[in-house]
């Protein structure tokens, strides 16, 4: 957690207006919200987060003073498991073939490995003083460990032998792996730069904002971005130039990045200690702030980008909780008109629609035919109609970012005679 030495209702921002569309209407520009949906409780002062891609499990460093643990939450954000590790775990990463999470222990200078199945741990590494960040290359499964300490980085093969230690900058803390070129990129916080480091373990060193914290890397096209904490800003780094193309500014004390792969968003983690009035900043493809979402009173320290839910994880060190930031786009609706039905004779049709989440359905206006009913989640009407007649009703699905409507006419003909 050191950083040398520290030199509830829904919240949305959203970024575009949203649209109604009415049946089968062209598509129009979705928008987008980010909306705080969860908050969870987990162990003593939360710091690192990771979320396994194959099992969609949530890991959250404990690093605080009653028990050194890791907390494992599922994909509904409850905590199914608390695993004890090393003496103030503070960062976390799952290498993704394997499943396996690994663990820095920034107090007991080591690494816990924790299989990714039983979520036991199956051995302890160690490592340099005072381990604090940790990132995988997942293509050659090496393990690059941070220690804060030493301002070293301890590289780690395949079978997690330490196999060198590469002298960097002073503090370094966060680090990140751009899986194309094997580059490997450190923050270096008490001199105000980063450390880039080479598949050949040759290392230069680039000036940043003041007291880097974290680094993420986009893995489609090698930005690098840098958290600068008493800065209050990001650097963002081209590949090609390896100087900050542009800084943007951002919350109080930003700690920790997390980047949405899908479409370049990147989630920024504030950790504003003086009145732990938490944020996240949410950075687009443009470099603009497009979102600030408040995480309450709570310290925000780390943050992981869950793709299978399109939500960022955050943990909140002050209250000890995480909290999850909802990314959201507005529906279209894309089925067509509804089909006839017949009395007494089963009837099924889908309203479907786009957006993220998967929208909600309701009826909101007009009525369906008696017998039919609609299902909320799928967007199914279904039953057997129970009267004749044409049937005008309005389903409309809906996200954090908008709804949209279809327009339907629902013409149910005599059949059987239903049965009461």
């Amino acid at each position: 957690m050191k950083k040398s030495a520290l030199k509830a209702g829904a919240i949305a921002a959203v970024v575009a207006v949203p649209l109604a569309l009415v049946g089968a209407a062209a598509p129009a520009l979705a928008s987008t919200a980010y909306t705080l949906t969860q908050t969870t409780s987990v162990g003593t002062g939360p710091t690192g987060v990771a979320i396994s891609p194959l099992t969609h499990m949530e890991y959250v460093a404990n690093w605080g003073s009653t028990g050194h643990t890791v907390s494992v939450l599922n994909a509904a954000h409850d905590v199914v498991k608390v695993v004890d590790v090393g003496v103030q775990p503070n960062a976390i990463a799952v290498d993704p073939s394997s499943g396996w999470v690994y663990v820095a222990n920034e107090g007991s200078s080591t690494v816990s490995v924790l299989d990714g199945v039983t979520n036991d741990v199956i051995k302890t590494i160690p490592v340099g003083g005072g381990p604090h960040g940790i990132a995988i290359n997942g293509w050659t499964h090496q393990k690059y460990v941070t220690n804060s300490d030493d301002n070293t980085v301890s590289v780690l093969n395949a079978s997690d032998d330490v196999t060198d230690t590469v002298p960097v900058g002073a503090n370094p803390n966060g680090v990140a792996v751009y899986q194309a070129t094997g580059d490997v990129f450190v923050t270096n916080f008490n001199d105000d730069s980063i450390s880039e480091i080479t598949p050949a373990l040759t290392v230069t060193a680039f000036p940043v904002g003041g007291a880097p914290d974290d680094v993420a890397v986009n893995q489609l096209n090698g930005t690098v971005y840098v958290a600068n904490f008493d800065d209050n800003t990001v650097s963002v780094i081209s590949q090609q130039s390896l100087v900050a193309d542009a800084t943007i500014p951002v919350g109080t004390e930003p700690s920790a990045l997390a980047i949405d792969e899908s479409n370049g968003d990147v989630y920024v983690a504030n950790l504003n200690y003086a009145s732990s009035l938490a944020t996240v900043s949410v950075i687009d493809s443009s470099n603009s702030v497009v979102a600030t979402v408040s995480t309450g009173d709570s310290e925000g320290y780390g943050v992981a980008f869950d793709q299978s839910q399109d939500a960022a994880i955050v943990s909140n060190f002050g209250d000890d909780t995480v909290s999850v930031v909802q990314h959201s786009t507005s529906p279209a609706i894309t089925s067509g008109a509804a089909p006839a039905g017949t009395t007494g004779t089963p009837y099924s049709f889908a309203v479907t629609a786009s957006g993220t989440p998967a929208p909600t359905f309701t009826v909101t206006s007009g009525a369906l035919p008696l017998g039919l009913t609609l299902d909320a989640r799928s967007g199914v009407i279904s039953g057997s109609p129970r009267a004749n007649g044409t049937f005008a009703v309005t389903v409309t699905a809906t996200t954090a970012a908008g709804t949209a409507s279809a327009a339907l006419s629902i013409t149910v003909t005599p059949g059987l005679r239903p049965r009461f």
